[in-house]
C-alpha cells in the first residue's frame, strides 16, 4: 500500500502537469487531454466541478451533425460519441472500447454494456450495464439510425463483435479517440461559452440528471 507521502507527490505531479496543459492549450493549441482516464482517488484531488445543461448538449450535438442522413459520416459518428457521453455517462475511452453488440435495443429500452475488449477499464466495477433514462429527441435518434445503418454498410451484420466505432481503413480496430475528443470540446466550449469545459463534464451532467 503506497504511503501518504507517495500520494502527495503524484497528486503534486498531475497538478503540475494539468497546469502545464492549460498553458499549452491556450498558448499552442495542444490537445487536451482525458483526466478522467487517471486513477481516481488522484483525480478527486484535481477536480474541477462542471456540468453541461441539455440544451448545450442538443446545441452541440446540432453544431457537430446538423443533418444526420446528409452529413458525412465522420460528423455522425462523433455526434453519437457525444451522445454516450451525454445520455449514458461514458467515459471517452470507454465509448471508443464499445463494440456494436454493447448497444441494445430490446422492446422500448436501450441499454449500453460498458466492457474491457477494446480499452483497459479503470477498475472492475466499471465493467457495468448503462440503461438509458430519458428519450432521446428526434434528432439523437436520427444520429443512432444513420451511424449503425453506416457501420452494417462497412462491416455487414455478421458479426457483432467488431468495433462501434472502426478505423476507416482497417474496421478490426477502434478508431482514434483524440481528434474527436478535441472536435467534441470544441463544440461544447462554443456552446457553453466557456474555455474549461471537457468532455468529462457530459459524465458530470448525466450523474446530476
Amino acid at each position: 500500500q503506497e504511503s501518504g507521502h507517495t500520494r502527495h507527490n503524484q497528486k503534486y505531479v498531475l497538478q503540475r502537469l494539468i497546469e502545464f496543459h492549460r498553458f499549452g492549450q491556450e498558448r499552442y493549441g495542444l490537445e487536451a487531454p482525458d483526466w478522467s482516464e487517471i486513477d481516481d482517488g488522484l483525480l478527486c484531488a484535481m477536480a474541477h466541478p462542471g456540468t453541461i445543461t441539455q440544451d448545450e448538449y442538443l446545441h452541440a450535438l446540432h453544431t457537430l451533425c446538423a443533418e444526420p442522413f446528409t452529413s458525412e459520416a465522420t460528423r455522425v459518428r462523433d455526434a453519437f460519441v457525444l451522445l454516450l457521453a451525454y445520455r449514458f455517462g461514458l467515459r471517452g475511452g470507454e465509448v471508443i472500447g464499445l463494440r456494436r453488440h454493447d448497444w441494445v435495443e430490446v422492446a422500448s429500452a436501450t441499454v449500453v454494456l460498458v466492457s474491457a475488449r477494446y480499452r483497459q477499464l479503470k477498475s472492475r466495477s466499471s465493467q457495468r450495464q448503462v440503461p438509458l433514462l430519458e428519450p432521446l429527441t428526434t434528432h439523437e435518434k436520427q444520429v443512432v439510425q444513420r451511424w449503425l445503418a453506416h457501420w452494417a454498410v462497412e462491416i455487414g451484420n455478421h458479426d457483432q463483435r467488431m468495433p462501434l466505432f472502426f478505423d476507416e481503413g482497417q474496421h478490426a480496430k477502434v478508431t482514434d479517440i483524440r481528434q474527436i475528443r478535441a472536435r467534441l470540446i470544441t463544440a461544447l466550449r462554443s456552446c457553453t461559452c466557456s474555455s474549461h469545459v471537457t468532455l468529462h463534464h457530459a459524465r458530470h451532467a448525466f450523474a446530476n440528471r
